[in-house]
């Protein structure tokens, strides 16, 4: 296999790109970062005989991180090739599974970079739980319950209203990650 020496500094590959290689440490180490609203983060260090890049040989998706040499480093290339040469060999359904396990960590990730950061953030969520909850309650069977929640739920909404005016023109340290369009609230099926 491939050796690559990469200098301290120096991005083995960055956020976005095409994801060709898997990388295993053989001497030095590599930061795994993310640009997070404009701030880079590190989101781990890959120290010696570890890998790192293989989610994005695995489903084909570009890289959801960059990697740069926290110092002098030498790294063993896996190119995608010897991966998909290897999985071609096992059963069918071991790709599959890796498949399913590489989106469902892209998942998370993108939920974890998703949480409320700021103020709108918060505001929003309060909105669309309470939305959710409302809907839920109009649902529901228990009549006695959906009716005692009525008012509770409105004097919510009216102390909801007044937060957001309070906020409007505040400007947050974080931005908002949470946009309206993602914010919907579930449906909910009637009983048949």
């Amino acid at each position: 296999m491939e050796r690559l020496n990469v200098k301290k500094d120096t991005f083995i590959f960055r956020e976005g790109d095409k994801g060709d290689a898997a990388y295993v440490v053989d001497a030095g180490s590599v930061a795994i970062v993310k640009t997070v609203e404009g701030t880079e983060m590190r989101l781990a260090t890959v120290g010696l005989g570890g890998m790192f890049g293989e989610m994005a040989i695995l489903d084909g998706s570009p890289r959801m991180a960059g990697a740069q040499a926290l110092e002098d480093s030498i790294l063993v290339v896996v190119p995608r090739r010897t991966i998909d040469a290897k999985l071609s060999k096992s059963d069918p359904s071991l790709g599959t599974i890796f498949r399913v396990l590489v989106q469902n960590l892209r998942n998370v990730h993108h939920a974890y970079i998703k949480r409320a950061r700021g103020a709108e953030d918060f505001l929003n969520l309060i909105e669309y739980n309470l939305a959710s909850l409302s809907a839920y309650m109009s649902k529901t069977e228990d009549r006695d319950l959906a009716a005692a929640t009525k008012t509770s739920l409105m004097a919510i909404q009216l102390a909801l209203n007044d937060l957001k005016r309070q906020f409007a023109g505040h400007e947050d340290q974080r931005g908002s990650v949470l946009h309206e369009a993602e914010m919907v609230v579930p449906r909910m099926r009637p009983k048949a």
